[in-house]
């Protein structure tokens, strides 16, 4: 079953465009991009892709399709010519000549944003939590009941091992 709804809303918007004299060329409009390129893409290929952008480059009209990773940029330029000859067959030859596949900036910023996160995790785990005596001397009070000395002692240090976590979390957050 064929998905029209990119061609509608397509059609739609420059039905409004154009009531609203307001009618522009759909090559320099980025919505009208986005919704044909979500038209003759399929969901695996939505999934992956993190924005779309026309270019004019020496009258040749690229479309920039920007995803999320170096290995999706590779899987998708072997299939360009499928790609390319469903937006042909659907919007007609004077539409775009080319398709180029980049990796977005946006995830490589949130790429880098994590791995800086996971840095600062590491080093705060890193890092050996010491814990007041007052928070030392609440726990041996806890504790202080529990007659067997092994499970005491076992008790002592999970509880210990515990608030150390609290704090570790605490400074990360």
């Amino acid at each position: 079953m064929r998905n029209n709804s990119g061609e509608q809303l397509s059609n739609l918007f420059d039905d409004v465009l154009s009531r609203a004299n307001l009618k522009t060329s759909s090559k320099n409009n980025s919505f009208i991009h986005v919704v044909r390129w979500d038209s003759v893409s399929d969901e695996r290929t939505k999934a992956h892709t993190d924005g779309v952008f026309y270019l004019e480059d020496n009258n040749k009209r690229i479309l920039i399709v920007y995803v999320d990773n170096p290995v999706w940029v590779a899987e998708f330029n072997m299939d360009k010519m499928l790609y390319l000859t469903r937006i042909k067959l659907k919007y007609g030859t004077d539409w775009i000549d080319d398709i180029h596949f980049k990796v977005s900036s946006r995830t490589h910023k949130q790429k880098k944003q994590e791995q800086l996160q996971q840095k600062q995790v590491q080093e705060v785990q890193a890092k050996d939590i010491v814990l007041s005596s007052r928070e030392l001397d609440e726990i041996q009070l806890m504790c202080s009941n529990i007659t067997n000395k092994k499970l005491r002692s076992q008790i002592i240090s999970s509880m210990t091992a515990y608030k150390k976590w609290s704090h570790q979390q605490n400074e990360i957050n």
